[in-house]
This record gives structure tokens, sequence and C-alpha cells, in this order.
């Protein structure tokens, strides 16, 4: 009765822990893809210029900018139901890749409440970007709702070589939205959606 006992003790324990650890990954929403080809699953908490915070497993990990290649965000990190923008201007929110040829960046816009703005993160680097300094997480877009047949954006830019930028500066324009869709995002840039 024992032996009988442990087998079946093993076998709870085989099928448990493959299951804890499908619980435990479905609730991260985003991936860290590193140059080295590994991922990092985990919560985005924010970044600097030079490291990329992710909370995994509730502990806050670092990340260099310059080993990361792509910060993607998950579906459940998609922001909830938001009352304080107005509904037309919610299509702004999810992953957009830059069509610039020769400039496929990506950024991850959300809405920011306190600064009642929309913000793009960068999420996935080019050599074009990185050349002149751009790094991963970085703020790099802004659009803000004047009303509702408005939105003003701006987008940073950086003019430099090899890593090196003497500054940027953000410029200024409006999104069109009359060719501005679900999948299109038309300003100063043109994008197309991601995800």
């Amino acid at each position: 009765m024992k032996i009988q006992l442990n087998r079946r003790r093993r076998s709870m324990q085989s099928i448990f822990v493959p299951l804890a650890l499908l619980l435990a990954t479905a609730g991260f929403a985003d991936t860290l893809i590193m140059r080295d080809g590994r991922s990092v699953n985990g919560t985005y908490i924010g970044a600097t210029p030079r490291e990329i915070k992710i909370d995994v497993g509730g502990e806050i990990r670092n990340f260099n900018v310059s080993d990361v290649s792509i910060l993607s965000f998950g579906s459940s990190a998609e922001p909830r139901a938001q009352d304080d923008y107005p509904a037309k201007f919610g299509f702004l929110i999810g992953e957009w890749e830059c069509l610039t040829p020769g400039n496929h960046y990506r950024m991850r816009v959300s809405w920011d409440s306190p600064s009642r703005q929309f913000r793009g993160y960068l999420t996935k680097q080019v050599p074009a970007m990185e050349d002149v300094g751009f790094k991963i997480g970085e703020h790099m877009w802004i659009a803000e709702p004047i009303n509702e047949r408005t939105l003003v954006e701006r987008i940073k830019f950086r003019r430099g070589v090899n890593g090196v930028s003497s500054d940027y500066q953000w410029m200024d324009g409006n999104v069109n939205l009359e060719q501005s869709a679900r999948d299109r995002l038309l300003g100063r840039v043109e994008f197309m959606r991601v995800r």
C-alpha cells in the first residue's frame, strides 16, 4: 500500500510541476528578447536610457539596454478600459511599426492618465536608430487629444553617428485622423499596427 501511495504521489508531482510552471508564466505579459537569443518573460516596469526594469515572478530585474534586441508587450499588458480619453482615439493603444524604408523600428503606445497623453516607447531597435543613441524602452512619441477631431503629435528625433548624439528635439505635428485607422497611423511618420 505504501509503494502504491508513493507512486501516486510521484505521478501527482509530475503533473503539478508543469501545471504550476504553466500557470506561473501565463500571467506574464511582456517579453525581452536578448541579443544572445535568450528570452525573459515578466511585466515591464519602466526604463532609463541605460536599463530596462522587468518584474519576473515578484523579483525586479534590470537589463542593460545594449543587451536587448526586442521588448514585446503581451495582450494581458493591454490597459484596462479608460474613461478619460475620447473613445475615438482608443485605436492608438498597441504596438506599431514604422514604415520608413530602412527604419522599421517599433513602439508601444499606451495612455498616460496623469499627463492626458498617449505615449510611445521604443520596443524594437534598428541600426539607424541605435547609431544615433536611441535605446529600447525610451519614450519617443506623444499624442495629445485637443478635442474630438484633433490629435497633436510630438516625435523625438536625434542626429548623430555611432551611438553619439549631440541632442534630440521633439518635432510637432498632427495625426491625420482621416487617413489613420485601427491598422494605420499617419502623422509625421507612417506606422502600421503590429499588435
